[in-house]
């Protein structure tokens, strides 16, 4: 038979295991979370057509040509 004292320190042994165990979650989840951040899903970049300017003929003004 199990004394009162050994019941509390298996009762703590128990608490302590638990308690351990929500740590080790709590890592693995801040982990995902740091390798999520560090390693994010590369954003989908649009390329545009730039259309090409068209070059200077030397008629008119430069500075209505520009703007």
């Amino acid at each position: 038979m199990s004394t009162s004292a050994e019941t509390t320190v298996l009762s703590l042994a128990q608490q302590l295991q638990k308690r351990v165990q929500q740590f080790k979650d709590h890592i693995y989840q801040l982990t995902i979370q740091a390798a999520a951040l560090t390693n994010p899903m590369p954003a989908v970049t649009l390329r545009l057509k730039v259309k090409k300017p068209e070059p200077y003929d030397s008629t008119g003004n430069v500075q209505s040509f520009l703007t």
